[in-house]
């Protein structure tokens, strides 16, 4: 399917609708939602449209990816990193990124540690938690993650904003 900016307009107003939907039904008025859009195999002028008709949000799951399109993004928008992330990448993502929203290690925490002091940045994060138990997914045990919170909070320059889990099927 070829994807044209009318397209991600059209989906942009479709989306943004349900959100407004159910934040009436199911939110207080002043909490908030964030939509983020995943940039996966998007090329960079149609995730410039969606910055273009509101979304300030980008989701990055590859760091090769990104690293071939963030200079053409709109810097309207934050990026977070979403996907599966090796110690060795890191270095390529600290600089600009808003959030890493998979820290599934404390190895790999404490190389976002060393990263991000040497940038001279306070790096948000998600802990992954594997909540399943599931074999193909990354990330702590349910039991392991107060135990790598505590560890991560005496980071200085890491700063566990939550958790982030993808439940079984």
């Amino acid at each position: 399917m070829e994807r044209s900016a009318e397209q991600v307009r059209k989906n942009y107003k479709r989306i943004t609708d349900r959100i407004g939907e159910a934040m009436a039904k199911y939110r207080k008025p002043e909490e908030q939602v964030q939509l983020m859009a995943v940039t996966k195999t998007v090329d960079p002028a149609l995730v410039n449209v969606a910055v273009e008709c509101g979304v300030r949000l980008l989701g990055e799951n590859r760091v090769q990816e990104y690293e071939s399109k963030k200079a053409q993004y709109d810097p309207r928008a934050q990026v977070q990193f979403i996907g599966q992330l090796q110690t060795n990448k890191v270095k390529y993502l600290i600089p600009e990124i808003s959030m890493i929203q998979s820290v599934d290690s404390l190895h790999l925490a404490n190389e976002v540690e060393r990263i991000a002091a040497r940038a001279g940045k306070v790096q948000d994060i998600l802990l992954e938690v594997n909540i399943g138990g599931e074999a193909a997914k990354s990330g702590f045990a349910p039991q392991e993650v107060e135990n790598a919170a505590a560890q991560a909070k005496e980071m200085d320059h890491v700063r566990v904003r939550g958790l982030m889990t993808i439940p079984p099927a």
